[in-house]
């Protein structure tokens, strides 16, 4: 297809490996297996780039220790709820906070309240922001 030259090739296999091995220890470190995951490549003023992002649709993860699935193969095989899984992987990388997901994978109320309010309060500057871009109207000449 011609797609890239040998050149182009090497350096996304070698770019391929660094972001294998990085990923599969964050993984391990975390009591998962990184099963295996795609990336896409493209090119940039003449360079090539890593032009993809990284998310549990595009891989496959499992439990360390038992095997279980914590992707969309939870869904594709009917093994239980495919958000719980991500949940589950997103708070081994640190990137949910402990006590944001409570009971039956919902977020805790008190979050839930303070998210909302946090919400009211940016509507509401929104709200202002957009009175003061409200150009006043001339006064009539009587």
């Amino acid at each position: 297809f011609d797609w890239g030259t040998e050149e182009e090739i090497a350096i996304m296999k070698e770019k391929t490996l660094i972001i294998n091995k990085l990923l599969c220890k964050i993984f391990s470190d975390v009591g998962l297996i990184l099963v295996d995951y795609k990336v896409e490549f493209g090119r940039k003023d003449g360079e090539i780039i890593l032009g993809d992002e990284f998310t549990p649709d595009g891989c496959r993860i499992w439990d360390k220790e038992t095997g279980e699935s914590l992707d969309k193969d939870r869904f594709r095989k009917d093994l239980g709820d495919v958000v719980e899984g991500y949940q589950e992987v997103a708070k081994r990388l640190g990137l949910i906070p402990e006590g944001l997901i409570g009971e039956g994978g919902n977020i805790n109320e008190d979050v839930a309240a303070q998210l909302e309010e946090i919400e009211n309060d940016l509507a509401k500057e929104r709200q202002l922001k957009s009175v003061k871009k409200t150009p006043l109207s001339k006064p009539r000449k009587g």
